[in-house]
């Protein structure tokens, strides 16, 4: 099957082009999909097969340069492709995925040796027409390649909790579940936690790793009673844990109030609205009545992003969808982020721990607070 990958300029050094599939190119369409045709389907058994969107587009120099040919070496030099592979098969003993990475490695070769004129020009390579995940990946490979920019890290994520897998009527089967493929619990670190094989600095259920701190911030077994703050050893984040009654009262709410006009989002909130007491009723004033308290041992505590409040969410769970061997004074209501809704000025998003929902919420509205420390 060809995969016309790119097309030379002749002129400008950096320009923009567009490649695409014409009805000259021995292609059949389905729903707009492009199909090989030498793939035997019909109707919605086409999907399987569909090659998506094929229009390439990309803004990248005309001149196949060294530092782009080096970053192609590097990737066939690299044992392992899984990061390039939109759709991979992993892990590595799944028994496809060696053939699978291989199909890969030997297509961004032909394209390597068929550029030789240091232009790109319509050269093809051929791909397996079965193998969807193929030039998936190697389309995505090249698009990374081509005059843009890096992949930038990002702090690491936790999984959702789930290791469960469901059919179309059950759910909390074991996985995997026959006729119903590619489930949640069938992947990443609670998939790992489940069949023993993931290795955890602390404990937590499924694919989280929590250590428990005391009051001055010093480790504590899993089995202690009493703890102050919990280290989440994956993310690297700390977070306050609420307790029966004072300041940080499980039971107090706030409403949301940042001054800080390049961080608030264009509107600062409503200042002490909530019930509480020890601090101002408002998510500033708690945040600067915990650091003086010094919390563990520390002054720097903050309000979560959106996403580091959703991390320790465990979608497994409800009333509360959270550990709660390591977050026992969880309601199951909502909690503020500090992360303004670009939607709504007077919004923000907030995290319902009942459930793990995301939404936004008017800010003078009366909700929980989780500080957080580390991060950023």
């Amino acid at each position: 099957m060809p995969l016309y990958a790119l097309i030379g300029l002749q002129h400008q050094a950096v320009s923009f082009i567009s490649q695409v599939y014409t009805q000259g190119d021995g292609l059949i369409s389905w729903q707009g999909q492009r199909v090989h045709p030498g793939v035997s389907c019909t109707d919605s058994s086409c999907e399987n097969h569909a090659l998506g969107n094929i229009d390439f587009t990309a803004a990248f120099p005309n001149v196949f340069g060294a530092s782009v040919k080096e970053r192609l070496l590097g990737y066939l030099d690299a044992d392992d492709l899984t990061a390039l592979m939109p759709r991979a098969y992993v892990p590595s003993s799944n028994p496809e995925y060696y053939s699978h990475s291989q199909k890969v490695r030997n297509t961004l070769s032909s394209f390597l040796e068929k550029t030789q004129t240091g232009i790109f020009r319509d050269e093809h390579v051929d791909v397996d027409p079965q193998q969807h995940d193929v030039l998936v990946a190697v389309k995505g490979i090249l698009a990374e390649l081509i005059g843009k920019a890096p992949p930038i890290a990002t702090g690491k994520l936790n999984d959702t909790g789930i290791t469960t897998c469901s059919n179309n009527s059950q759910n909390g089967l074991q996985c995997p579940v026959s006729g119903f493929p590619g489930q949640d619990g069938e992947h990443g670190r609670d998939a790992l936690a489940a069949a023993g094989l993931l290795q955890k600095v602390g404990g937590g259920s499924a694919g989280f790793d929590f250590t428990k701190l005391d009051a001055d911030g010093n480790p504590l077994p899993a089995s202690a009673t009493e703890w102050s703050c919990v280290k989440d050893n994956h993310t690297g984040l700390i977070w306050e844990e609420k307790a029966a009654s004072g300041l940080r009262s499980m039971n107090h709410t706030y409403t949301w109030y940042n001054p800080d006009s390049s961080t608030n989002g264009g509107h600062p909130g409503t200042q002490n609205g909530g019930s509480c007491s020890g601090s101002s009723c408002d998510t500033h004033g708690y945040v600067q009545a915990v650091n003086v308290q010094g919390l563990c041992g520390a002054n720097d505590w903050r309000m979560p992003a959106k996403e580091e409040l959703r991390s320790i969410v465990d979608y497994s769970r409800n009333n509360p969808a959270v550990d709660t061997g390591y977050f026992p004074h969880t309601p199951s209501s909502w909690f503020w982020s500090a992360s303004p809704y670009a939607g709504v000025v007077s919004y923000a998003w907030s995290v319902n721990f009942s459930n793990g929902i995301v939404n936004s919420y008017g800010r003078t509205g009366l909700i929980h607070v989780r500080l957080v420390r580390g991060g950023q």
